[in-house]
């Protein structure tokens, strides 16, 4: 399962200048797919760390690769 944030957090809730980044959690019982992510720089656990790991269109290549047969 993916779960992708859609969009920045409110100004409301994160305060003025806050980061435009959004959290991307991935949650699988392989191991090959969690090690795959891991290459990528995705870490164990529920809360995001800095810096980044990339921009959004990224993303695709990355689970694509960690997703596909040969993992």
């Amino acid at each position: 399962m993916i779960l992708l944030g859609d969009h920045e957090p409110a100004a409301a809730v994160s305060g003025e200048g806050a980061s435009w980044d959004v959290p991307v959690h991935v949650i699988a019982s392989r191991p090959s797919i969690l090690d795959a992510l891991r290459t990528y720089g995705f870490r164990d656990g529920l809360t995001p760390a800095r810096p980044s790991l990339g921009k959004m269109h990224t993303l695709l290549p990355v689970l694509l690769d960690a997703l596909s047969a040969r993992h």
